[in-house]
């Protein structure tokens, strides 16, 4: 028989708690399309793009385009892959941290880390190597627009890779 009184006292997720459900699911899917798009491009065969552009693939030839500019391409990569990871981070801290106070931020840190390594690094991964074209293909467009917005950040990693470049 179910106890309506104690049922009562269960705390409920209010709508910033839902939201903030929502928007990590947001981002873990971001950090894996850019685990994923890391691994695709990596693997992908330069021959087989070649290949596809030359008979007309649009596709294929924005993806040989990237693969082309590799430095840019796996910068905007690695600084979307933070983002997103990061965000995940606090997003799931914040959470963690309203629900167990003392803690949340040790859960936090737990549940993300796991969700974060099978959801938004290895599968994805996995999944890249062997679905490279297709994969690489998929995200070429939308990598595309990450490299124009990502652009400032990507002039100063590359003076930044220079430099140690100089130094070593």
């Amino acid at each position: 028989m179910v106890d309506y009184e104690q049922r009562e006292s269960c705390p409920r997720m209010d709508s910033s708690q839902i939201s903030s459900l929502i928007l990590f699911v947001i981002f873990v899917l971001m950090s894996a399309f850019f685990a994923a798009s890391e691994t695709a491009f990596t693997s992908v065969s330069e021959v087989k793009l070649k290949t596809e552009a030359k008979n007309g693939n649009k596709k294929a030839e924005k993806t040989l385009q990237l693969k082309q500019d590799y430095n840019a391409l796996l910068t905007a990569i690695l600084i979307g892959n933070n983002i997103a990871n990061i965000a995940c981070s606090a997003i799931a801290t914040l959470f963690f941290v309203r629900l167990m106070p003392d803690y949340g931020a040790m859960v936090s840190t737990i549940v993300t880390t796991i969700l974060l390594l099978f959801l938004a690094e290895v599968t994805p991964k996995l999944v890249a190597k062997l679905l490279s074209k297709q994969i690489a293909m998929f995200g070429a467009s939308i990598l595309s627009v990450v490299i124009i917005l990502f652009k400032p950040l990507i002039w100063l990693a590359t003076l930044w890779q220079d430099m140690i470049n100089q130094l070593v």
